[in-house]
């Protein structure tokens, strides 16, 4: 298998067109309510136009929740996947086919792959890289880690997805670099040689970089994961880690602007604005299961997220949710009329974790994303 440093491919965040698909569900044959499956099946989506989205996330903006996690899918990786995705499903499916004979099937049996796992506990290791040992450089505090923490964790049972996070006070590092936290750069020889000495653990140990500010990335870099630039968080696939050379492994990880841990109780407490925690959700979500965004492809005619119950979309929903004001808009349609030429949001798939959309309405992971996930730490983070 080739190495990540050659074979992951790239695109852009400007002139955002999404990768999509459409996908059916194969279903359990029981007399009790349809189990669904996550087998990836594909149609292409034939629409008779030419998709613009040329107002999607761009270098210069300020757009909501931008995740610097790009390149996209290794062939390899995708067909080995598919392949223990495949496996996972019928043996969910037959578990799930005789519990149900027994009369004993629940609404929780809904993801059969998911159901049928144990809960995995990821140790987690926090580095707080801060301008100075005071909240105004960077320095969080316990209850708010804790409060971060907890939020993922809420969000992973609240979808039955079976991973948890999990922070020992004694496992938060603060590091004093005024420089690095206020302009922290991935993929380069700096983020190499940074995180070297600090990273912690084997593949299947999350460790988290909390900077006040991420920039760019370098223009060279000894890592090369296209690595896209102005973003809130940034986590690196499954496969990396596991295909990749030392300096691929020292940057494996999640790495994360303050502004966005939380949610904040202090701010709370005093009527200040504060996130919900949902962009560590998702970053964790493309580190523990390896899953693609939802527009990923930039088309309605792809593979997509090579998951096969999240909706064809070709862009991103712009940091917004559907709402009094804001026009209801799909950016792949099944027909061309109803497939707007240019649109500022697209709500394919709004309320999923993986998209870009505002966090109030992030509510949920699919099956298939489930599936998918289970699958790849299986195959490249449990063993490690």
């Amino acid at each position: 298998m080739p190495s990540c440093s050659s074979s992951v491919p790239t695109h852009h965040f400007s002139n955002m067109r999404i990768s999509s698909l459409v996908c059916t569900l194969s279903a359990v044959a029981t007399t009790t309510p349809a189990l669904v499956s996550a087998s990836f099946t594909k149609v292409h989506l034939q629409v008779n136009r030419t998709h613009r989205a040329t107002h999607a996330l761009s270098a210069g903006r300020g757009d909501s929740n931008p995740c610097g996690t790009t390149g996209g899918p290794d062939p390899n990786v995708e067909k080995l996947i598919s392949v223990q995705v495949a496996k996972l499903n019928a043996k969910a499916e037959l578990g799930a086919s005789k519990t149900s004979r027994s009369g004993n099937l629940t609404f929780q049996t809904f993801c059969p792959a998911a159901q049928s796992q144990h809960i995995t506990y990821v140790k987690v290791y926090w580095h707080q890289i801060v301008v100075d040992k005071t909240p105004e450089g960077g320095l969080l505090s316990q209850d708010r880690l804790n409060s971060q923490i907890n939020t993922v964790n809420q969000f992973f049972d609240n979808n039955s997805f079976p991973f948890r996070l999990h922070l020992d006070p004694q496992d938060v590092a603060v590091v004093v670099d005024a420089t690095t936290s206020q302009n922290y750069v991935v993929e380069g020889e700096a983020d190499v040689n940074f995180k070297k000495p600090l990273r912690r653990g084997t593949g299947k140990d999350l460790n988290i970089y909390s900077v006040m500010n991420l920039g760019s990335w370098k223009e060279t870099p000894r890592v090369n994961l296209n690595i896209f630039s102005v973003a809130i968080g940034w986590g690196t696939y499954p496969w990396y880690y596991a295909n990749g050379n030392e300096d691929v492994k020292a940057i494996d990880g999640v790495t994360i602007v303050n502004a966005v841990i939380g949610p904040d109780q202090d701010a709370t407490a005093q009527g200040r604005p504060t996130t919900e925690g949902k962009a560590l959700a998702h970053e964790a979500l493309h580190w523990i299961g390896g899953l693609l965004h939802t527009f990923q492809g930039n088309n309605c005619s792809g593979d997509g997220d090579y998951v096969a119950d999240t909706r064809p979309q070709s862009a991103s929903a712009n940091g917004e949710c559907p709402g009094p004001g804001t026009k209801f808009q799909l950016s792949c349609s099944a027909t061309a009329s109803e497939a707007p030429q240019s649109l500022q949001y697209a709500f394919d798939n709004y309320d999923n974790i993986m998209d870009y959309s505002g966090e109030a309405c992030k509510a949920k992971i699919t099956c298939g994303q489930m599936t998918r996930a289970i699958a790849m730490w299986n195959q490249y983070r449990a063993g490690t």
